[in-house]
């Protein structure tokens, strides 16, 4: 049996165009032949089921014998593009692959015949009135017509691959441009369509289009609209792959085009435009019938911020996205207020740019809206995309531009017209400078840089359980894709030594405001940072998660806080509130601009390294990467760190007094000084509430300063209180004078790196 197997095992059943052949025939009558005007990349409907399917054996040497190891697969089938005639084939991509690039153009022709290298033929129909019925097709063994005006393609022995029974994806970028009779400009326009001749096409065309007659348009009106479109260049690529109602689809185009529909006195429907070159119409009190009915709309419900989405066909087709700004409406709201708004239509980055800027303009200020009741003498003539300047000085109103959006004529006799109207404040805003060009998309080989800042940190006590000097290091990036880092420690001089790798990096800043030593314990909101580094955001974490679960750490010079709450303030600055003194470190103030770095925990956890226990000082570098490219070890420079055995070390005493006076002491001639200070102990995990936790010092050491020079220093037992008596202090000092006390914990000769201290005056 050894023997046998795949050289006499049948080829699995064919799935063609990846479904069971029997449900080909109607699963996709329901779906509409797609319309295109402009330039897009277009999948296949299905209009056939497959033929002419067959299979190839693989046949390789495995071993010391030839056997099939698979099957190559093959069909014929057809599927439809769009509505024709079509003018240029730019592509056809395979698998996301361009197989084939062009362009080529349609010229007088019906079809083309295209040859796709390894993979086989094809018959492009451009949907031409003339086309007549594939021969290929038509032996499919199922009668199908000529599908004059739909483009088509029809496959023939086409390859699907290698133990492939399915089709494999398959798009046709074409460029289809709308032949309307009554326009007089050009229907291309940056190389897709002036919008006028594809909603003209949509309007008239009796095959699948609304089918009115050219007629019942104001084509002088449509005209002029499609030559200002020209002018500005707004282009767009239509595309329609739904039943779609008239009214829906009219509403589509105004919303890309800020345009209005209104019917002229000759009850043609005409076209507006909605721009800032139109001649405002004065109205006063005496052109209005009654005081104006409007609606005053506030900050709460400007946009600060209009982004809009489109495919971009400078790079592959894919979404993008483009934003219009105004600064001073944020410094206003305080926060952002963002418009997203979906342009599938919209291929060119310009032209997506003009739409958010004519989006922004008119949405980022407060406005009015309502209705005016005017003489019909002098609104008569107004229609839909005209301005008004009003003037009312009852209501606080002079030269406000107002945007008719609808005129209503109550009868043929009535002395009045009543406007919608709405505040238009587009021509208080001048930045309408154009979006540079957008270049096509180019492979860029990606090289880390070094990091842009590191820390690194000796952990206290509290934080590791053991004396040995343990180091943290994280690491800040240099740009925002570094995934990974490796640290390495210099063992001998210049040769360096991989210790580590992670692929957590933390957050550098600088603070805002100072931090007192004296401030609250649960600071709330009380921390204001600005990230300096290109990582500069953080994310939304709770109380119960950052403190809690200790996953939201901060480091401000020796002091460890965890924080809650981040608040974006503005790019890259947050608020924080922060449990401060944690892991046995003490409060300390912090000035303005200290160096802050903070880090969010995930899934991975700290980097931490024990430095060589008998090393004074260690030689570290960080070396970033992202996949298998990393920074040049030459290029990363080394960070010296002193090792200070921060964890052997004991906390500091606290509260420190002479003569029991913490704030203000003193003393009188020939006095002795009673120094006292209470222990202190760093807290330990899961330690247990009630029970006292040990100081570790095993004795005290008492420094006397005065006039900012050290004149002596006291070992003395670690548990006040000490007496300096008044000879032992003329001793050191030289006289009897004003000194400052600082007082140290030690352990085995190791003081404690903080100190309390108190200065004593003489009376």
């Amino acid at each position: 049996m050894f023997n046998s197997a795949s050289d006499i095992l049948p080829p699995p059943p064919p799935k063609a165009l990846g479904k069971d052949p029997s449900t080909l025939a109607t699963d996709e009558h329901g779906r509409p032949v797609p319309y295109l005007a402009g330039r897009a990349r277009l999948g296949l409907t299905w209009i056939s089921e497959p033929w002419g399917v067959r299979s190839v054996p693989v046949r390789k040497k495995v071993g010391k014998k030839r056997q099939t190891v698979g099957y190559n697969y093959f069909a014929s089938f057809a599927g439809m593009l769009c509505v024709g005639p079509v003018q240029t084939l730019h592509a056809i991509i395979v698998d996301d692959e361009t197989a084939w690039e062009g362009p080529l153009n349609a010229g007088s022709n019906d079809s083309a015949e295209i040859t796709v290298e390894g993979r086989g033929s094809l018959t492009l129909y451009w949907g031409t009135a003339t086309q007549g019925v594939d021969a290929e097709l038509a032996g499919s063994g199922v009668e199908h017509p000529a599908y004059r005006g739909q483009c088509y393609v029809v496959f023939n022995d086409w390859l699907l691959g290698e133990n492939r029974n399915q089709v494999p994806g398959i798009q046709f970028e074409l460029t289809r441009l709308p032949v309307v009779s009554w326009l007089t400009v050009s229907a291309g326009l940056n190389g897709e369509v002036n919008p006028i001749a594809a909603l003209g096409e949509l309007m008239t065309d009796t095959r699948f289009g609304a089918g009115l007659p050219s007629s019942a348009l104001d084509t002088v009106g449509w005209n002029a609209v499609a030559t200002q479109l020209f002018t500005d260049g707004f282009s767009l690529s239509v595309f329609l792959d739904q039943v779609t109602r008239l009214d829906g689809l009219l509403n589509d185009f105004l919303e890309y085009l800020d345009a209005a529909l209104y019917h002229t006195p000759a009850g043609k429907l005409s076209l507006r435009l909605l721009r800032d070159n139109v001649t405002p119409v004065a109205l006063d009190t005496g052109s209005l019938l009654e005081p104006p009915d409007l609606t005053a709309h506030g900050w709460t419900e400007v946009v600060n911020e209009v982004v809009v989405r489109f495919k971009n066909r400078d790079r592959n087709w894919q979404t993008d996205a483009v934003s219009w700004r105004n600064p001073a409406a944020f410094n206003v709201t305080g926060r952002p207020l963002t418009q997203a708004i979906e342009c599938d239509w919209i291929t060119d980055p310009a032209v997506a740019w003009k739409v958010a800027m004519a989006y922004g303009k008119s949405h980022s200020l407060p406005w009015l809206e309502g209705r005016l009741r005017a003489r019909r003498s002098v609104a008569a003539g107004l229609r839909p995309g005209d301005v008004v300047a009003l003037t009312y000085p009852t209501a606080g109103i002079e030269d406000v531009r107002f945007r008719v959006l609808g005129v209503e004529v109550p009868g043929p006799e009535a002395p009045d017209v009543l406007l919608t109207v709405r505040e238009d404040s587009a021509h208080l805003m001048v930045n309408d400078y154009p979006v540079p060009a957008d270049s096509a998309l180019e492979p860029v080989i990606y090289t880390p840089l070094p990091c842009h800042d590191v820390l690194v940190f000796e952990l206290p006590l509290a934080w590791t359980g053991k004396t040995a000097a343990r180091l943290l290091v994280l690491p800040a990036r240099g740009e925002t894709l570094s995934n990974a880092w490796t640290l390495w420690w210099e063992r001998s001089a210049n040769s360096f030594s991989a210790v580590g790798e992670s692929g957590l990096f933390g957050r550098r800043g600088e603070l805002n405001a100072g931090l007192s030593s004296t401030g609250l314990f649960y600071h709330e909101g009380g921390l204001d940072v600005t990230f300096t580094s290109p990582d500069d955001d953080l994310e939304d974490m709770p109380f119960d998660e950052g403190v809690g679960a200790r996953r939201f750490l901060i480091f401000l010079g020796d002091e460890i806080l965890l924080g809650w709450s981040p608040t974006l303030v503005s790019a890259g600055r947050y608020t924080l509130s922060v449990v401060r003194a944690q892991f046995g470190t003490v409060r300390r103030t912090h000035a303005l601009g200290a160096e802050c770095w903070c880090v969010q925990l995930g899934d991975q956890p700290l980097f931490e390294w024990d430095a060589p226990k008998w090393a004074l000082a260690v030689g570290l570098k960080v070396q970033p990467r992202m996949l298998h490219l990393e920074v040049s070890l030459a290029d990363v420079a080394k960070i010296t760190h002193p090792i200070l055995l921060r964890a052997l070390r004991p906390l500091g005493p606290a509260n420190l007094t002479a003569n029991g006076d913490g704030v203000a002491p003193t003393y009188a001639t020939g006095q002795n000084v009673v120094l006292d200070w209470d222990l202190t102990s760093e807290g330990r995990d899961e330690a247990e509430p009630e029970v006292d936790l040990e100081c570790r010092a095993d004795q005290a050491v008492l420094e006397l300063w005065a006039g900012g020079v050290l004149k002596g220093t006291l070992y003395v037992n670690r548990a006040g209180p000490y007496t300096l008596t008044n000879a032992a202090l003329v001793a050191a000092l030289g006289a009897e004078t004003d000194f400052t006390v600082r007082a140290y914990l030690a352990l085995g000769g190791h003081r404690s790196l903080d100190y309390d201290s108190v200065t004593v005056s003489k009376t």
